[in-house]
């Protein structure tokens, strides 16, 4: 009987192994033959820039920022592709606003240009689709990187793949989406993929001018982007798990690696300051004393390290075996961290805390939720954990002998190695960035894609062999993953391609100041909201007192603020600021009136409601009365009809969208989106509710409804956006006056006069 389960057993391992020449047949087939992987590489990159085309139907850039930094590019390209110090648009007379980011952010598209121009490509034009190019990259680094965790073809497709559609990825990497975090990731990886390199490599003549290139690239990332500190965090958090892995190892090679990798940190730091001293880069974290506190313990250690393991029988107290190592390195880590943070914690700024009022209206500097995170990453979310447990445990089991295994209290083996030990430190100075605020999710993209990927790639390795029910699993586990896969693409195609631009750039908008741009003076000044004073240099091609960049000034701010929602005319304000010439105010306002409040340091906003209602019913009431009834934001609003020998007379009533109790409203507007005419219906019973329900229409249809709050109602951005039109403007008084000079349903240009 035995014998027969055993010739049963060797049938089946027989088969097995057949079917595994089989799948190996189709794999050399599919990568190794280079017209094969070539085609899969294509496929990828295609899809790659599918991704990422979903805004290119809009003009221009994603965000104000973006439109800044083309006034940038524009005044660079003009002055011999010499970034300049001040940017000519920005700021209001005499003054002039500088260009506080790192000026290699514009010399990403200034230096390309300088040579493509020929081609008759437009600066904006390769502006707009530079971010793409960054998504090809991430994506190709991604490819090489990986492969220091496990020298596989296929794992380095899928993270090739999952790093396309990473929709995390995609929102700082899609086309019009222009800003530092789009391209310093590219930065980081190949600087990590050289290191790994230098560190392979026997011959040192290689070793050392592959990390002297890899410590090049890894300070260009300064000259990018003043967020840039973190990819030097990242590069030391990896260089100090290198140093206490190669000593608890005993791996001299590694730690003599080490010192080579801490030694060109040194010139890393000496062309940082370099840049800085050159005007391309500016001075932040980690690029001075804090830089040292963090170089010298490493340094020390590397080389200490390396001694101490020369000489280990000198040292059998601390290096004797592995676990009296591990106990040495546990210790000194405890007591540098204490040192370091304890004496020297108010230095460092990595990420730096942001607490004005700027900071809290801004959506990209709130803490992510798990909904936002799963529109983020989707199912990579579940497959990143399990690849990384499964590299650490399994990775033995799949046939990556390249790692370094070793046993735990002698029962588990744990599968590490340089490459993982790299990826680690990306993922976790990244996810706590990730963990902090929502922009930083693309920087988490990368080390989020590679661990997913691998955790696809361990699994399907795994279950090769097993059979449940006669029938292969990883049957069962493919079909599950492509259509997981399906999904992720349709899901990130979808989001990429039904995304629209930041702070409400629309058509209209651009349309508005295409026509400032051509019909106003070439001197003439602009007053605008902050963000959107980016739009009128770029596009407007005019002087804006506040943009979203180097006009961001919180003195300005206030001031223009407490104008927007004051009910006096205080003209004077006008004369304060140097008098503008042009005022532009657009109706996107009433949706940020939040904003603007609080970021005009805590305006009350208590009376300043606005509040949209919809779900329009009609009823007819007694006497021949018509009711319509409206709801939005949990209230209920019922504007009441009555006929009338001259005209309708309407009232208007308030409550909870449950309640049956209505209390009547003090002021209904009607106005006509057409004309910009209004009329205004006042309650003659003393007992109402001071709000008032404007009745927005045109012709016979009625365009909407909003509840405005008592205080808004009498605000000058209320007189601006509502009440001031072509033939009349309330605005008004001895020493200013406004003239509505263009006008669209987003967008009104207001020309400003003066008596002196």
């Amino acid at each position: 009987m035995d014998d027969q389960k055993e010739q049963h057993q060797r049938t089946n391992e027989s088969a097995s192994q057949q079917h595994h020449s089989k799948t190996r047949s189709l794999y050399d087939l599919l990568i190794e033959n280079k017209y094969a992987f070539g085609a899969i590489v294509l496929g990828i990159l295609i899809i790659n820039i599918y991704m990422r085309l979903g805004m290119v139907q809009y003009y221009g850039l994603f965000e104000p920022d973006g439109f800044f930094y083309y006034v940038v590019l524009q005044q660079t390209i003009a002055n011999h592709y010499v970034v300049p110090q001040t940017i000519a648009l920005s700021g209001f007379p005499p003054y002039h606003n500088s260009m506080g980011e790192a000026h290699g952010l514009i010399y990403v598209t200034a230096l390309p240009y300088a040579i493509l121009q020929y081609t008759g490509i437009s600066p904006l034009d390769l502006m707009r689709l530079m971010p793409v190019l960054f998504g090809v990259l991430g994506a190709l680094g991604a490819y090489f990187l990986v492969r220091y965790m496990a020298k596989s073809k296929v794992l380095g497709l899928l993270a090739m793949f999952f790093v396309s559609v990473s929709s995390g990825n995609i929102a700082r990497t899609a086309a019009l989406v222009y800003r530092g975090d789009s391209f310093v990731s590219v930065f980081l990886i190949f600087a990590l993929i050289f290191m790994l390199r230098g560190m392979g490599k026997d011959d040192k003549r290689s070793k050392y001018i592959n990390i002297a290139i890899a410590s090049f690239i890894l300070s260009l990332g300064l000259a990018i982007w003043n967020g840039s500190p973190f990819i030097v965090a990242v590069y030391i958090f990896a260089l100090a798990l290198f140093l206490m892995y190669g000593f608890i190892i005993a791996d001299i090679k590694a730690l003599y690696n080490s010192i080579i990798v801490a030694a060109g940190l040194l010139f890393t730091l000496l062309l940082e300051r370099l840049w800085i001293y050159m005007g391309i880069a500016n001075s932040v974290s980690l690029t001075g004393l804090d830089f040292v506190i963090l170089y010298i313990p490493l340094i020390v250690g590397a080389l200490l390290g390396y001694y101490i393991i020369s000489k280990k029988d000198s040292f059998k107290i601390i290096a004797g075996t592995p676990y009296q190592r591990g106990a040495a390195v546990a210790v000194l880590a405890v007591l540098v961290l204490v040192v370091v943070f304890g004496v020297y914690g108010s230095r460092f700024n990595f990420i730096g805390s942001c607490t004005n009022a700027i900071c809290a209206t801004t959506q990209e500097l709130q803490t992510p939720d798990f909904a936002f995170l799963f529109d983020s990453f989707y199912y990579q979310l579940a497959f990143f954990p399990i690849g990384l447990i499964l590299f650490i445990f399994l990775a033995d089991k799949i046939g990556e002998g390249h790692s370094t295994a070793h046993r735990i209290a002698g029962k588990l083996k744990a599968n590490v190695n340089y490459g993982f030990l790299a990826m680690l430190a990306y993922l976790l100075v990244t996810g706590y960035l990730q963990y902090l605020a929502i922009r930083f999710n693309a920087l988490v993209s990368i080390p989020i894609a590679v661990f997913s990927a691998y955790g696809v790639y361990a699994m399907g390795k795994l279950l090769f062999r097993i059979r449940l029910f006669n029938m292969p699993v990883r049957y069962v586990y493919y079909g599950i993953l492509t259509v997981l896969l399906i999904l992720t693409i349709t899901f990130a195609a979808a989001e990429s391609y039904a995304s629209v631009q930041a702070d409400g750039i629309n058509p209209y908008f651009i349309q508005a100041m295409q026509w400032m741009s051509n019909n106003t003076a070439h001197n003439a000044t602009v007053l605008a909201l902050w963000p959107d004073g980016s739009v009128v240099e770029a596009v407007g091609q005019r002087q804006s007192y506040m943009d979203s960049v180097g006009g961001e000034n919180a003195s300005r701010i206030q001031g223009f603020a407490d104008w927007l929602f004051s009910e006096n005319l205080d003209t004077q304000y006008l004369y304060s600021i140097g008098k503008p010439d042009y005022l532009v105010v657009r109706a996107f306002w009433f949706q940020e009136l939040g904003g603007i409040g609080t970021e005009g340091n805590g305006i009350n906003l208590t009376g300043y409601g606005y509040t949209q209602m919809s779900s329009l019913t009609t009823s007819q009431g007694a006497n021949s009365t018509t009711v319509y009834t409206l709801t939005g934001s949990g209230l209920r609003t019922e504007l009441v009809e009555t006929p009338s020998a001259n005209t309708a007379i309407y009232a208007a009533y308030l409550g909870n969208a449950n309640s049956s109790i209505l209390d009547q409203i003090r002021h209904v507007m009607l106005f006509n989106t057409t004309s910009g005419r209004y009329v205004l219906f006042n309650a003659t019973e003393n007992k109402t509710l001071n709000y008032t329900l404007m009745i927005q229409y045109s012709g016979n249809q009625l365009n909407g409804a909003t509840l405005i709050g008592p205080s808004l109602l009498y605000s000058n951005v209320f007189r601006f956006l509502v009440e001031c039109t072509s033939s009349y403007c309330p605005y008004n008084d001895s020493n200013a006056s406004m003239k509505l000079v263009y006008s669209n349903p987003d967008t009104k240009i207001f020309q400003i006069s003066y008596s002196h």
